[in-house]
């Protein structure tokens, strides 16, 4: 039986303790928050009552084509609590330990649209052997992590090692790919396109992801990469109408969807629509918008490389389009529920030494985790448009370029790299709020005691890719590229990555 916490929702939200007064708590009352106990009550997240369903209460559809109640849509199992049994003592069972207590069980207020397809490795753990694409791949990706965590030489050594079998393994079992193996193949693969990013980073070389070259082609797409190996298992789902398991489908195409962003890479026509992949509500809307800066990206790279661009009708047309979806972008953040905001809280204690996580003294303070990390993936892919907006001016006489919105576009790059500056802070466990009193003209702020830069490595693979893509963006200003170069050192870390 499910005995609930009688805590209310914000505080639930918040993760902080409530003292469950009614109608309203003390520490919702002191800071101004709304307060419900309330099952049936939604605060811009879905949240959920486990009582309720043991009474028979039945959940609320989907509001999307995916057929749930389809026979064919697989539901993935949880993943066990720790690492199944391996030989004890081992770097291969260490390393993996490692992954599963900070990698494998995402934070419960993130949500499933924050999830990595690799929180779901250890679901198919138990369903293979030690000769499989998925024991190699996870074996690598969990010593590579653990190893530069650790600056273990010999977990590198060994990660090398499994990397090599995995490409092996995988290039044979794709030959005999089947709806019985497709997911474990999805994942492995996956793992394996973290493993070369999380090894790159630090100079070390591995094979190449030319050793998929030889591996045969699924419909248009032909495996020369991991990520197009991702896209093309999931078109063979489809193509061959295999049994759908959702969740796993989500997280890839996200992780795809992001890839493609930072990279500049088109979205395959047949991933480009998030309804058929579960998406929903305001994620749906965010969703849209990616794909159309991921499609603007291509083809603003096309336009940009010719010689002759300067005062063509294609390069008004670009910026044109870029304006308008700009403006896009602009709707879906003032279409955003009320409770999905923020507040603007400031530290007045500069000695403190959390001080060096801020960006003019200020923060932001969020409902929960998914909120922040939703924001701040519009955030970056709004600044990622308006890198190409800035590109685009680039190409006209300099007399045209106010004319094209040069000012605009330089607002909406300072504004939206302070929001995420902002928000970093919040990622942080040394900014967890103990409690806020509201006051006039500010707020008092306590904070939870803790190491004033500790972050857990889920976390900061959240924030990893807003940063990754602002960084990147022309345009941003240097007091704003030095901030989040330094906060991605930090973050970096801690996760096992060598940001040079």
């Amino acid at each position: 039986m499910v005995f609930p916490s009688p805590a209310c929702l914000t505080c639930k939200t918040r993760r902080v303790k409530c003292d469950t007064a009614r109608p309203a708590c003390d520490r919702c009352q002191k800071a101004g928050r709304v307060c419900s106990y309330g099952a049936s009550e939604q605060y811009g997240l879905p949240f959920r009552n486990e009582n309720d369903f043991a009474k028979g209460k039945r959940r609320r559809p989907r509001k999307n084509p995916v057929n749930t109640n389809d026979q064919n849509l697989i539901v993935i199992p949880r993943s066990p609590s720790s690492v199944p049994p391996l030989v004890a003592g081992t770097i291969e069972h260490v390393a993996l330990q490692y992954w599963t207590d900070h990698f494998a069980a995402w934070p419960t207020d993130l949500f499933e649209f924050g999830h990595e397809y690799g929180s779901y490795a250890l679901c198919y753990w138990n369903c293979v052997d030690s000769g499989s694409s998925l024991y190699s791949a996870l074996s690598a990706f969990s010593l590579a992590l653990f190893g530069q965590a650790k600056h273990s030489n010999e977990a590198l050594d060994h990660a090398d090692k499994f990397y090599g079998k995995s490409i092996i393994k995988t290039q044979q079992e794709i030959k005999k790919l089947s709806s019985d193996n497709i997911d474990q193949l999805l994942v492995a693969i996956s793992l394996m396109a973290i493993y070369e990013n999380l090894t790159s980073s630090s100079g070390n070389q591995h094979p190449p992801s030319s050793h998929f070259d030889n591996l045969p082609s699924y419909g248009p797409a032909k495996i020369a990469s991991h990520l197009e190996g991702m896209a093309a298992l999931l078109l063979t789902r489809k193509e061959h109408a295999y049994p759908r398991n959702l969740p796993l489908e989500q997280a890839t195409r996200r992780t795809i969807l992001r890839t493609s962003i930072l990279r500049g890479r088109d979205i395959p026509d047949w991933l480009q629509d998030g309804t058929l992949y579960g998406e929903q509500g305001i994620n749906l809307g965010l969703d849209a918008l990616m794909v159309s800066t991921a499609t603007l990206q291509s083809k603003a790279s096309r336009l940009l490389k010719e010689t002759n661009v300067i005062a063509t009708k294609a390069l008004h047309d670009l910026i044109k389009e870029t304006r308008k979806l700009d403006s896009a972008f602009e709707n879906w953040s003032l279409s955003v529920p009320v409770q999905w905001g923020f507040t603007t809280l400031t530290l007045k204690n500069l000695s403190d030494p959390r001080s060096r996580l801020l960006y003019e003294e200020t923060f932001h303070n969020y409902q929960s985790s998914g909120h922040a990390t939703l924001w701040n993936r519009y955030r970056a892919t709004r600044v990622a448009v308006n890198h190409i907006w800035q590109q685009a001016l680039g190409h006209l006489p300099s007399r045209s370029m106010t004319d094209y919105g040069s000012d605009i576009c330089q607002k909406n790059l300072d504004s939206l790299a302070t929001d995420l500056c902002h928000s970093i802070p919040f990622f942080f466990n040394s900014f967890q709020i103990e409690d806020i009193k509201v006051s006039e003209p500010s707020a008092s702020v306590n904070f939870v005691d803790c190491e004033p830069y500790e972050i857990t490595p889920m976390m900061s693979t959240v924030i990893t890719w807003p940063l990754a893509v602002v960084i990147k963006a022309a345009g941003i200003s240097k007091a704003h590229r030095i901030f989040l170069e330094d906060k991605l050192k930090i973050i970096a870390e801690v996760i096992g990555l060598r940001v040079q």
